[in-house]
């Protein structure tokens, strides 16, 4: 959290925190790996059997308000300048957070993404262009365009670039043999998270926790590999609209 938050804390209200969240159920765990089941789980038992259960939380309620304006904010700091363009979207397991897996690949991954071939090769007003989203998975959130300008490079010309690669996508059908490779590399990306006994356990308890079922490490390559030209399509006429935008300009 934010330091003043911490000041402001005291010690009560930081331990009913903790006695409150802090529970076995409100705890997802993942054992993986060349284990026995037989010879683990009374170890378990023995352990965390013992800590109260303890009432279960109750889930973050939240909602916003739906958008009708574009918002836009500029912030002095000393600093390389950047700019960030970000849409509301929802979480998963909603389909459209699939499609924006794909578009994060599509519009940001590396030297091939779309919008480091316009800003950056391109039109040269950029030394680097990424997308990403954030601030969590949990409840509805954003997908980000995250923009470092070369030096004296116009803003406002970013900014047309940006949208003019999203508008493209409104009106552009992908093509089979880009879709076809977006929606492989994102299945790769996906299957190297899970290599490892540390990735697998994590995206096991990551799953159970946000959607409420592991199995979503199962369903979500083989929604990514269904996903079609109309389906990015649609989501991009759907979510990238300058009243579902907001811009920060970051500039000394």
């Amino acid at each position: 959290g934010y330091s003043d938050d911490l000041k402001a804390m005291s010690l009560r209200a930081a331990d009913a925190f903790h006695r409150r969240y802090y529970v076995p159920s409100n705890a997802v765990g993942a054992l993986v790996g060349d284990v026995k089941a037989a010879e683990v789980l009374p170890l378990l038992e023995k352990t965390f059997g013992q800590i109260p259960k303890g009432p279960a939380p109750s889930p973050p309620v939240f909602a916003e308000v739906p958008k009708r304006a574009v918002r836009r904010s500029t912030v002095i700091f000393d600093a390389s300048p950047r700019l960030f363009i970000a849409f509301h979207k929802p979480p998963a397991p909603a389909k459209d957070d699939y499609v924006f897996d794909f578009l994060d690949v599509l519009l940001g991954e590396g030297r091939t993404g779309r919008l480091h071939r316009r800003l950056v090769l391109k039109d040269r007003l950029a030394q680097g262009v990424g997308t990403f989203g954030a601030p969590g998975s949990r409840l509805p959130n954003l997908f980000v365009v995250a923009v470092t300008p070369l030096q004296g490079a116009s803003i406002e010309k970013l900014e047309a670039a940006i949208w003019d690669e999203l508008e493209r996508l409104k009106k552009e059908p992908v093509s089979d043999r880009e879709l076809e490779k977006v929606r492989n590399r994102v299945a790769v990306s996906q299957a190297r998270s899970l290599e490892s006994n540390a990735g697998l356990a994590s995206g096991l308890s990551l799953f159970q926790t946000i959607v409420g079922d592991w199995r979503y490490v199962l369903e979500q390559p083989k929604v990514v590999a269904g996903l079609t030209a109309d389906d990015v399509k649609a989501a991009a006429v759907k979510y990238f609209k300058r009243e579902n935008s907001v811009t920060v300009d970051l500039h000394k």
